[in-house]
């Protein structure tokens, strides 16, 4: 049975976790108290006896208000020695009564309806507090018509629109947003509003919002040299002029790289979103997201952001210490360091898709074995471990099949006895860095280095884990079979690209034959023989000491 609030940490031992709203530029904010055991029976028996009173205080609280850092501090100090006191104190014979079912049920009920219940109300003050504000406006547009002589008539009466502070209205647009992002993308979101508000300045009204705001915005940013957050988070500011007059001055005294046009876009795209939502409900009086544009030289090409692997490139890869006998002195050999590699060869899957993989995903489809790349977890555990599944887009979606070089290596005895859970046991999935990020880690850091596989090609074009992606969309565009390559639109389908075609939106309604497809993805020439590329092979490696 799940236990929302009940989670284990990295070391393994079971923590009680809640989450609450800080202030405008730090969005949600996880507080965490150890309950001091590993074992699941004592961690169970904690959490039915804390919960009680853990629901009273958050109730107390008003969990779902936006917190200031004293309130913070004095909730996590109330929680703390509640808890303290419960994990501390020697076992109650009489507790074995919460330990019934329907008692926990009661409990994560009864902390779900005090977040509900509180956000209820805090929306329905928040509606008052602006109810209150336009009246307010209304009533000194009036008062001072009057005092200049104006005759308040229908056509001089005050316009609609609304004012509220950036820092507010980036929470409410923050919480409009947030459930259509994923983690990383609602967290990379967060950060553009929250520079963006203290460039302009938090506490700067939306009916004073201007073009020479944005203007300033704009060329703030365009002055500023990458990664200058890591200085911003080591200076304590507090007030909205003086955080707006360090910015200022930061793109001033700047030396460093400036950010690119790709960089600029992806802090732009999101505050485009932002102040056109502003305008469509009248907190502005202009939609100033047409202000921000980069703009691009037409006679410029597109520059190329990763390279292909060659075939003395794949043979360097799978030749390398990790597809042979002995082991590298003080190696950990992990599942995922034998299978990442040769699965993106064969399939074009993004790292993150690999990393993603569950047991459950490798399944059978018109009789061909796949890959189910899909954004929905199949195991319990994965459900409630905070790691969205969610793909790039919905074209993402989609069933790969399996090329014999992989099925030959081993993946089904991989696999053994197994119904659920990741495909790759030792792979640690992140929450806030991309779920690929382990792997990205290992691969592009140290294994490239160890393997001396180069890290950029003859024409200068950097080389990473995403080039065995770009090595099998270009090797399959090129694969013939009877001198008919696949299908322009299958293509597309296996590699989980868009393809807008008027003749694949008119005419293909998802009809694509995975035997068909599977015998173009077999006949690939990597030039390469996959024959000695083997699982067993890698694990009879772990007996080497190394040298």
């Amino acid at each position: 049975m799940k236990n929302r609030y009940l989670h284990k940490n990295r070391f393994g031992v079971y923590c009680l976790r809640f989450s609450i709203l800080a202030k405008a530029k730090q969005g949600h904010l996880q507080l965490q108290f150890s309950l001091k055991t590993k074992e699941y029976a004592l961690a169970f028996e904690r959490y039915c006896a804390v919960m009680p009173s853990a629901s009273s205080i958050l109730t107390k609280f008003r969990i779902n208000k936006h917190m200031n850092d004293s309130e913070i501090t004095q909730l996590k100090d109330t929680l703390k020695e509640m808890i303290e006191r419960v994990v501390e104190a020697k076992t109650d014979p009489s507790i074995v009564k919460w330990m019934a079912p329907i008692r926990q049920r009661r409990l994560d009920n009864k902390v779900d309806d005090v977040f509900k219940s509180t956000e209820q109300l805090e929306e329905k003050v928040q509606r008052l507090e602006r109810e209150l504000r336009l009246s307010k406006d209304k009533e000194n547009t009036l008062l001072s018509a009057l005092a200049t002589g104006a005759s308040a008539t229908p056509s001089s009466t005050p316009k609609s629109t609304n004012s509220r502070s950036l820092g507010e209205l980036i929470d409410s647009y923050y919480t409009y947003k947030e459930s259509t992002w994923g983690d990383r993308t609602a967290k990379q979101a967060l950060s553009n509003f929250t520079r963006f508000a203290e460039i302009v300045g938090f506490e700067t009204m939306s009916t004073s919002l201007d073009s020479r705001a944005i203007e300033r915005y704009f060329n703030t940013l365009k002055s500023l040299p990458k990664n200058i957050g890591r200085e911003r988070f080591k200076v304590n500011l507090e007030k909205a002029d003086e955080i707006s007059a360090w910015w200022a001055n930061a793109a001033k005294r700047s030396t460093g790289t400036p950010l690119s046009s790709g960089g600029l876009e992806k802090h732009f795209s999101d505050i485009r979103g932002f102040l056109a939502w502003l305008h469509e409900r009248h907190f502005v009086d202009l939609d100033y997201s047409k202000h921000l544009k980069v703009a691009v030289s037409k006679g410029n090409k597109v520059k190329e952001t990763r390279g292909m692997y060659e075939s003395l490139h794949i043979k360097k890869i799978f030749e390398s210490y990790i597809y042979t006998d002995e082991k590298r002195f003080r190696e950990a050999p992990k599942s995922f360091h034998f299978w990442a590699p040769l699965i993106a060869t064969h399939s074009g899957m993004r790292i993150s898709e690999i990393a993603c993989l569950e047991v459950q995903d490798i399944d059978t489809v018109e009789g061909v074995l796949v890959f189910s790349v899909n954004d929905i977890w199949k195991t319990s555990d994965l459900k409630d471990g905070g790691v969205s599944k969610s793909k790039k887009t919905s074209d993402s979606i989609r069933n790969i099949p399996i090329a014999e070089a992989v099925l030959d290596a081993g993946l089904i005895e991989f696999i053994g006895r197994r119904k659920s859970g990741l495909l790759f046991q030792d792979l640690k999935l992140s929450s806030n860095k991309g779920q690929g990020n382990m792997v990205s880690r290992w691969y592009n850091e140290f294994f490239v280095e160890y393997a001396n596989v180069p890290r950029k090609n003859d024409r200068g074009i950097p080389l990473a884990f995403h080039s065995f992606r770009h090595t099998f969309v270009s090797l399959l565009d090129k694969t013939q079979i009877d001198g008919s390559p696949l299908r322009h639109d299958e293509s597309y389908y296996v590699t989980g690209h868009r393809d807008d075609s008027v003749r694949t939106q008119t005419y293909n309604h998802g009809s694509y034959s995975l035997p068909y497809i599977k015998k173009y993805i077999d006949a690939i020439d990597f030039g390469f023989d996959w024959k000695n590329v083997s699982y067993e092979r890698f694990i009879k490696r772990q007996k080497y000491s190394g040298v």
